[in-house]
């Protein structure tokens, strides 16, 4: 036998749950599955800087162009600075830093940093990922162009193992 304490709060409890309006029901699972696709839309957007040590140089891919900035804990460098690059509107189409391929300001080594935000289909990948090759290709040839054919095929076989590494990301 249920208790008339009891009693009268099944019955509260069952008025409640009359009372509430159907639209509000669904009202509020509608926001709540909003709230659940941005959310997952924001982890997949917010991905962190993959960084690949090779022994030439090191590798950075990320959607953020920023994100060079604070990998090496500077706010400015090559003539750049994070202010700006924060304060650009960055899309898929025009960004503060599509790549960059410069040296370490703080140990000297190469990098190539790719904005993968701008690998929005494989012509604009390989065109932006053989030219940042390039430019470092160029560097560590001394900007020989008696060499120019190893300065391009370094460049070139290169540019496949980084296309390789982004299609993975």
């Amino acid at each position: 036998m249920v208790s008339k304490d009891r009693k009268g709060y099944h019955q509260e409890h069952y008025q409640f749950r009359e009372s509430i309006n159907k639209k509000d029901i669904v009202d509020n699972y509608i926001i709540i599955i909003l709230i659940c696709i941005t959310n997952l839309n924001t982890i997949k957007t917010k991905k962190t800087m993959t960084i690949f040590e090779f022994t030439l140089y090191t590798l950075m891919l990320s959607y953020n162009p920023c994100d060079v900035f604070k990998h090496f804990n500077v706010t400015e460098m090559h003539g750049l600075n994070l202010a700006d690059c924060e304060k650009y509107n960055n899309t898929n189409e025009d960004a503060y830093i599509a790549g960059l391929s410069n040296v370490s300001p703080i140990d000297g080594k190469p990098f190539v940093f790719i904005n993968l935000s701008r690998c929005t289909d494989d012509i604009a990948t390989t065109g932006l990922t053989f030219h940042e090759m390039m430019h470092l290709s160029l560097d560590l040839h001394n900007n020989d162009l008696s060499k120019e054919e190893e300065i391009i095929t370094w460049a070139e076989l290169e540019s496949y193992k980084v296309l390789k590494l982004i299609k993975k990301q």
